[in-house]
């Protein structure tokens, strides 16, 4: 062998020498760097909680890519088995998926497992105020009515500044069992007896909601009493509110009679929500009675809200009296009415209380609203009505023309 081929071997030799020792820094750098990867990434998962399957996923393949490091390297080296300072390829590989593989899949499947199932499974309690405990567990009815039980209970000297946590929890129990018929009536019940209670009005106030969605007749005779209650007057009404049939109607109108002046508005109030139109010639025998100015205000905005003729006529008499604040809470209800007609299509009892308004004593804003529902009422013939206040030397005619053109007429 010639000099210049020694010379050659000697510098491939030095070459594969100076390799060698670069792949052996390398597996020492890679395997640092695994650990510590290893380390930051069991961190990052327990605080993550595995949120979504994007991080899992992410997690895997990161751990692929360091296989694939230590296979390219090999590769490259062509000694995988041989070479002195070298690691055993298929000894390492084995070892490495045992540490890194298959420990990190089972705990990513332990980790999804058990975050698929809530914390009143696991814990082996039967009562949890949180959304998906109750979204995701078949609760029993005994359970059910012992978890209605454990809320009403923490209740009962409830307070608002406490926070709406209880509050909240009654709701999502309330609304997980309202289709049940059984459940139904058995909840309607011991929410009854947390009424006759001792409970704060505060605590009152946080059942009555969720009792509003099972309440029924039953629930009307029990609250009944305690419409003449100060404490629990309002909660009351809520629940009555929006309990259908003439039951609550009749509750209603018999307590008005017999309630305290504190009391009343908020039972007047409850009847004009109702649009209970019994309640009118109670009211406007109210009207007639009080000089107070509250009740007159209350009993007028009710009649506005329950509307018809006895309403509509009641009405009218307020719009001719003298007190100015009267007569425009008169006019008020008479237009909330009117735009309730033209919105059902009753078109000629709009046009009517429209021609009452425009005769009556009010302020500009009114006016301009009266002839508004004019020119509504009028309907196909509103083209009519649009001229004829063109026409007219009223401003506040021409102005309600321009604000509602008819249709086919360009505004």
């Amino acid at each position: 062998m010639g000099s210049k081929d020694k010379n050659e071997l000697v510098v491939v030799g030095t070459r594969g020498l100076a390799l060698r020792k670069f792949v052996k820094q390398a597996n020492k750098r890679m395997e640092s760097n695994n650990l510590d990867f290893k380390d930051v990434a069991y961190q990052a998962v327990i605080q993550a909680g595995f949120k979504n399957q994007k991080d899992k996923k992410r997690l895997r393949s990161l751990s692929e890519l360091d296989t694939d490091a230590y296979r390219d390297i090999s590769s490259i080296t062509g000694t995988q088995n041989s070479g002195k300072g070298f690691y055993d390829w298929s000894s390492f590989k084995s070892s490495f998926l045992k540490i890194q593989g298959i420990p990190l899949s089972i705990f990513v499947f332990l980790v999804s497992f058990l975050l698929m199932f809530p914390v009143s499974a696991i814990s082996g309690s039967s009562y949890s105020v949180g959304p998906l405990a109750l979204g995701r567990q078949l609760i029993s009815p005994q359970n059910s009515l012992e978890e209605l039980d454990q809320v009403l209970k923490t209740l009962k000297k409830f307070d608002h500044s406490q926070g709406e946590g209880p509050a909240l929890a009654l709701e999502r129990l309330i609304f997980s069992l309202k289709d049940d018929p059984k459940l139904r009536l058995a909840a309607e019940k011991k929410m009854l007896q947390f009424f006759a209670g001792s409970a704060t009005r505060d605590a009152c106030m946080a059942v009555s909601k969720p009792l509003s969605w099972i309440a029924g007749s039953e629930s009307v005779k029990a609250l009944s009493p305690f419409l003449l209650s100060p404490e629990k007057s309002d909660p009351v009404r809520y629940v009555l509110e929006r309990i259908t049939g003439d039951e609550a109607d009749k509750a209603l109108i018999e307590a008005l009679d017999r309630a305290p002046a504190e009391i009343k508005p908020g039972i007047i109030s409850s009847l004009g929500h109702r649009r209970t139109s019994t309640a009118v010639p109670q009211l406007d025998k109210l009207l007639k009675q009080n000089s107070s100015t509250v009740i007159i205000t209350t009993a007028l905005e009710a009649l506005g809200n329950i509307g018809g003729s006895l309403a509509c006529n009641v009405l009218m008499n307020y719009l001719k009296s003298s007190d100015e604040k009267t007569r425009l809470l008169a006019a008020d209800s008479l237009l909330r009415m009117a735009n309730r007609e033209i919105k059902n299509r009753q078109y000629e009892n709009a046009s009517a209380v429209a021609s009452s308004l425009l005769k009556a004593t009010l302020t500009p804003s009114e006016k301009r609203a009266a002839w508004k529902v004019k020119i509504l009422a009028a309907g196909d013939n509103g083209e009519h009505e649009i001229q004829a206040a063109l026409k007219s030397k009223d401003e506040l005619a021409a102005q309600a023309s321009w604000a509602n053109p008819a249709p086919g007429v360009a505004g």
